[in-house]
Parts: structure tokens; sequence; C-alpha cells
């Protein structure tokens, strides 16, 4: 019953609806208000929505392979709680789908913080265009129930088992316990409220119809999806809240300060995969409770992304560096914490593989003093204010990247990738003092350590004619940063050579939009997962996000995952 649901977080989130039934009832006629997950999937062309499925379920398998095995192709059965029938032998394809009428919904009425939710929790709707087909194909489920009976609510029947009830309507055949069907012919019939008519519901359900695979959460549920999607369950919460109120004197009324205290009213998730092209999209519709503030988009005209090199395993661009600079140094005190955690969920369930060591999640009292502790330990050690010396110098755009080194440690760190920083400034030389003042003070080098060279960059070597350690410098007006080569391999690119953009991989993930995120998954597996022998094709492309804020607290998050040419 999970699979749909692990399949959707692993992409980014959760899922609802597409096309009503052919009449002029929709499915979510029958879903009361106080439901908090709907999913629904569109089966007027069966294989083609299967095939749809089982791409989706294979990058999900690589995304999160903890929470998603991958165990081949799968058929529809297994996608589609059939084990809610209580009979055994039942089986999609012969039990629902001959007089199913394109497309059945799964509703939630409530989820635990796991995501996990009670048999009598969930309501099956399945449209039918011929209610007598339908009831005698499933006169073998409703026959093989223990302790039968029978009872009428609404005008509708009733098959009642020890299990389960099945209730044969008009214009759905509904499975579930018995008061949830009664909930669902009231809310049908129009006696009490439904989750259609809710202004939650209303915000992020606009484009249901476009879908094949769509779904939504409300209620609570929004409010941890963040952590379940991380982190398979409802545990790391208490750390995200606690990163959420260190930001917020710094940028509390951020998209990424309401994604982390769970401030999400309604969630939306549409998926398609394209088997010609090779991709699966998914598209995420957020509002927030609060009135967060419109993310800042990179400028196409500001030319940070033309010095990322092509090898670049992850890029992460946006319009506002300073407010990029406070939430790196917010989540600074949690990243032993997440670098665990996040390690935990890419190692395969069932893997031979050492487990990864549990993490210790910091709180909000030890977030708040390491940040506060390294504010003042600037500002005493070496006389340095970050927003007067650094920040008010940062104007516009940025882009910050990792370039893999698996078989070259960092020099220094011994990080098994280099970090790039391309910012925009309004004082490109103030910039540079800046940020060779906050580096000084936060490794504790002195004046001595900086040599200039050749292109101008203030550079700390580990010893006489070794690799940088540790690059600063202006380029056109732009602040560079950057460990090992990447400064080098920047200034190449800026050049002309090797840029990231100009390559296959990267317009493959930005047709309709410049990723605001850019991950070269392979490249990141054979990384942080290395593997005898060197790097190898794990069978998994790129994914490439890009956030527009929508006004009026909503979000929209459009997600497309690459797969490798057969």
């Amino acid at each position: 019953m999970r699979n749909l649901a692990l399949l959707l977080l692993a992409l980014v989130g959760f899922a609802v609806l597409p096309a009503a039934a052919q009449d002029d009832r929709s499915p979510l006629d029958w879903i009361p208000a106080d439901f908090e997950g709907v999913l629904q999937v569109d089966l007027s062309r069966p294989a083609e929505t299967l095939a749809q499925l089982n791409m989706s379920y294979y990058v999900a398998a690589f995304l999160q392979p903890a929470h998603a095995a991958s165990t081949g192709q799968r058929g529809l059965n297994d996608y589609f709680p059939v084990d809610l029938f209580d009979t055994e032998g039942a089986a999609f394809e012969t039990t629902v789908l001959p007089w199913l009428a394109g497309e059945f919904v799964v509703a939630y009425r409530a989820l635990d913080e796991n995501f996990a939710v009670a048999p009598d929790d969930v309501l099956l709707v399945l449209p039918t265009d011929d209610a007598f087909a339908a009831a005698s194909v499933l006169s073998a489920v409703t026959s093989a129930q223990d302790l039968p009976s029978r009872a009428q609510y609404g005008g509708a029947t009733i098959f009642i088992g020890d299990q389960t009830a099945i209730a044969f309507t008009p214009g759905a055949v509904l499975v579930g316990s018995e008061p949830l069907l009664h909930a669902a012919i009231d809310a049908e019939a129009g006696t009490t409220a439904r989750l259609a008519d809710t202004p939650a519901y209303a915000a992020v359900a606009a484009e249901r119809a476009d879908w094949p695979v769509f779904a939504y959460l409300g209620g609570d549920a929004p409010g941890h999806a963040l952590s379940v999607l991380l982190h398979g369950d409802g545990s790391a919460q208490p750390v995200l809240s606690a990163l959420g109120n260190a930001l917020a004197p710094y940028n509390g009324g951020s998209l990424e300060a309401a994604l982390l205290n769970g401030d999400l009213s309604s969630v939306a998730v549409g998926l398609e995969a394209d088997r010609l092209r090779g991709t699966v999209r998914a598209r995420v519709l957020l509002q927030t409770s609060g009135d967060a503030a419109p993310a800042a988009a990179a400028s196409g005209e500001s030319g940070v992304l033309a010095y990322i090199p092509r090898n670049a395993m992850l890029v992460q661009q946006g319009g506002d560096v300073r407010a990029a600079l406070y939430d790196a140094l917010v989540a600074a005190p949690a990243g032993s914490y997440f670098n665990t955690m996040l390690n935990s969920g890419l190692t395969p369930a069932g893997s031979t593989t050492s487990a990864a060591p549990t993490a210790i999640p910091p709180d909000a009292e030890a977030i708040d003093a390491a940040v506060g502790g390294l504010m003042t330990a600037l500002a005493t050690a070496g006389s340095f204010d970050l927003e007067s010396d650094l920040t008010a110098h940062l104007d516009g755009g940025y882009a910050l990247a990792l370039l893999p080194r698996p078989n070259n440690p960092a020099p220094g760190s011994g990080a098994p990738y280099d970090v790039l920083l391309i910012a925009e400034t309004g004082d490109a030389e103030a910039a540079v003092a800046g940020a060779t003042s906050l580096a000084q003070t936060m490794l504790a080098l002195d004046d001595d350590a900086f040599s200039a060279d050749d292109d101008a960059m203030q550079t700390v070597y580990g010893a006489p004619g070794s690799e940088p350690l540790l690059q600063i410098g202006a380029v056109d007006g732009k602040l560079v940063v950057g460990t090992g080569s990447a400064v080098a391999a920047a200034l190449r690119a800026g050049n002309g050579d090797n840029r990231l953009v100009s390559v296959a991989r990267w317009q493959a993930v930005s047709r309709d939009a410049e990723p605001t995120l850019y991950l070269d998954l392979n490249a990141l597996f054979s990384t942080f997962q290395p593997t005898a022998g060197g790097p190898v094709n794990v069978g998994i492309g790129q994914l490439g996000a890009n956030v527009q804020a929508l006004g009026d607290g909503r979000y929209q998050i459009d997600v497309i995952v690459t797969l490798p040419e057969a």
C-alpha cells in the first residue's frame, strides 16, 4: 500500500488526481473534508500508466534505496492495495480493471508522523459506468468474507465482512471500514463537507487533470512530509524545526524556513514519465501556512553559471546570495547529523554493507548556541562583522557547486570533492577582502598564509608547490571562492572551456527553465559510494529542480530526472 506513496516521496514529496468518471460525478465527491491524503491514478490506458509507474519507481529506488527497494518490473497489483478486499487470490487485473471507469482513488483519513496509516483509515473509490458488472465480478469477493452481513445506507447496498466492507453505488464501488463508507456516502450526497470544496485543497489542485498520477496532502501531514522524504520517518522533524527557528532572525520569511518548520497547509504532486525521452517529471505545489516571501530567482543574465565546470556533480543557484549565506551558516551546526542521515538513506534495504552510524540530532538550543557562538567568535577574534564586512558587499545571484575528486581527496579536508562558489557583488574588491577576513578568522590564518598568484587570487597553500587549500578572488566583478583545483577549473569554464551549461546532461534538465538545483546522480553515487574498480554507470542520470513563487504563499517546484539511454 505504501509503494505509491514512497515512490512520490522519494522524488521530492507526495501525490493525487486526474480525470473524473464519465458521468457528472468525480471520485473526489466521495472524499470527506477531514481526510489528510488522496491518491488518484489514471488508468484510461493501463499499460501506459503501468510503464510510467515502473519508470518512476525505478528512479525512486535510486533516490531512496533504503525506502523504495527495486525489485524489477512490477504489475498493477503491486501498486493497488488489493489486500483491502480481504480475499485470497484477488488481483487488480481481474477483480477491478474489467469494470473500472478509467481511474482509481485511494484516500487516507489520517496519516501518522511516519506516513503510516491504519487499515480502518483507508478508503478506495473505484468509479464504474456499469454497477452490475462490478457487482458480478466482485461477488466472489463479497461471498468470501468471513462473518458476512448486508446493510443499506444512503441508498447504497453495503456488504460487510469481518475486516472490510464494500458499498455499491450507481457511480462507484467503495471499499473500506463501514464507518468510512457511511462518511463517503454522506459526502457524495452533499450532507457533509467534501475535501474538494476546501480552500486547502483548492490552493494546490488546479492542475490535477494534467497528470496521470496526482496526490494531495492536507491537515497535519504536510508538516512532517520533509522529514519523511529525507529520513523515511518523522524523527528528523525536531532537527528541521530547530533549524527553521534558528533561521528566523536571518531569513525567517523564506520558503526554506517554511519547509523546515513544517508551515505548510497543503501539498500536491503530479507525476508522469516519458519513455521516449527517458525522463520522469514531478510537479510539487505547496501552500505555506504563513506569508512566505517569494524566492529570489537567479537571473539568466548574471553569468554565474558560465563559471561552473562541466564535471560539477551538484549545483545550487539562486538570486539572493546574502540569504543563501545565512542559510548555510545556520545549517552548519547540523551538518554532520544530516550527512549521516542522508548517507543512511542511500544504503539499500537489505544491503550487506555496514549501516551508517546512528546520527545524534542537535536540538534548537545547540544550534542557536553554535550560530551565536560563531558570530561572537568572529567579532572577538578577528574584529569581523559578517553583515558589514561581507554580506553588505554581496548583491544578486550565486552558484554553489561540488566538483568530484573521489580518487584524489581534497588537500586539508580530505573530502572527495572540491567546493566552488561564484557570487555577484556590489563591490568585488570589498567582497574579496571580507571573504578573506572570514577565512582568516575561521581557519586561524595570519596574513602571511595568503599569497597572490598569477590570476590575482588570494591563495592558501598547504606546502610550497602543492595544490591550493583555498583560493579567493574576483573575476568580472564576481566573487570566486574555491578549494583545491576548483578555481582553476572555474576560470577555464569562464573562458569557454568545458562549461556545464554547454553539455547535454545540463540541457536535458533545463528545457523549460534553468534548474535551481542540479544533481548528476551517477557522479554523486560514484563519489560518495564508490565501488571497487572506480566509477561506473549506476543506471541513473541527472536531476533538475526549479522553484517558482506563485504568490500568496504558494510555490511550484518542477523536478525532472533523466535516465541513460538503453
